[in-house]
């Protein structure tokens, strides 16, 4: 190498080893390597960050989906519970309204019977004074 280029880089490592020795500026290279470190480790702890917040969305939403489930359990039991009232209801109401349509039958036919004896009896009374 030629002189001047030897003193040069003597210059240039004597400058780097002071440089490195005061902390106080880096090359380049190191610079950028030390920012792609602290932006790799920013990134590091937001991921970590993200990955614990999405792990208590997790467990929140399987919370929130046991909660669901318990719910939607409960709206089947109210809807069947809710059903089976309904039938309890409309049986008996059937039961009320045949019992009424028997009486009401029955009754009808007692008029019905009562109507012709007494058509009968005035046919006979009829009967009975013609002949006299």
């Amino acid at each position: 190498m030629s002189e001047p280029a030897e003193c040069e880089t003597e210059t240039q490592t004597r400058q780097r080893a002071t440089e490195w020795k005061n902390g106080s500026m880096h090359s380049d290279s190191d610079y950028s390597r030390d920012e792609a470190n602290k932006d790799a480790l920013v990134q590091s702890d937001s991921l970590a960050n993200s990955v614990r917040s999405n792990c208590h969305k997790v467990d929140n939403l399987a919370a929130g989906c046991t909660n669901l489930n318990k719910q939607l359990r409960a709206s089947v039991l109210r809807k069947l519970m809710w059903r089976d009232l309904i039938e309890q209801t409309r049986m008996k109401l059937v039961e009320k309204i045949d019992q009424h349509l028997d009486d009401a039958l029955t009754n009808l036919v007692a008029l019905g019977e009562e109507r012709d004896k007494n058509a009968h009896s005035f046919q006979w009374d009829s009967d009975y004074m013609e002949d006299k």
